[in-house]
């Protein structure tokens, strides 16, 4: 029998439709899942049949149109199924939400970039980001401004707080 107050660790399938008071969602500097078939034929409830040809004399096989179509879509449902994952980590906490990761040590001496305050270019980069830490950056940076921020480790808003910790002890 588990104790009601014990520390549990769960993957974020299991966590679905749960809540707790603390969560922990580590590594999230983890590279997004992007892999995707490389079947020479693909499947597709609206394509049919989708294959790579393989030309006359030739080993090399060269994607159809309908081939490429998939591939994409199959990217495209793969990348929104790691932004569901995400979603549910960090909806899983009620009071207190720890994010942790190794990331590069310049994206906080910049402030985490400059704001581009443009919409498509933010929905670009967002679309590139290959981990949720850059999305996470991206995402500070286009909705803090210098008032949020308390030096160049820590801020808040009125909905959240934030510390950012690079691994050494920071003089103010």
């Amino acid at each position: 029998p588990r104790h009601p107050d014990a520390v549990q660790f769960m993957t974020i399938h299991r966590s679905k439709g749960l809540e707790f008071p603390v969560v922990v969602v580590a590594n999230i500097d983890g590279r997004f899942n992007t892999r995707v078939k490389e079947d020479d034929i693909l499947r597709d409830e609206q394509l049919g049949i989708a294959p790579r040809v393989v030309l006359p004399d030739s080993d090399q096989r060269y994607p159809t149109i309908a081939h490429w179509v998939v591939k994409r879509r199959e990217q495209r449902e793969t990348m929104n199924e790691e932004v569901r994952l995400r979603y549910v980590a960090l909806t899983r906490a009620r009071d207190t939400l720890i994010l942790t990761g190794t990331g590069s040590t310049k994206l906080l001496e910049d402030r985490w970039g400059e704001r581009s305050g443009v919409r498509a270019q933010v929905e670009f980069e967002a679309k590139r980001a290959s981990s949720f830490y850059a999305w996470l950056k991206l995402w500070l940076r286009e909705t803090t401004t210098h008032e949020h921020w308390q030096g160049d480790y820590q801020g808040g808003t009125d909905l959240i707080r934030w510390q950012l910790h690079t691994g050494v002890e920071v003089e103010e």
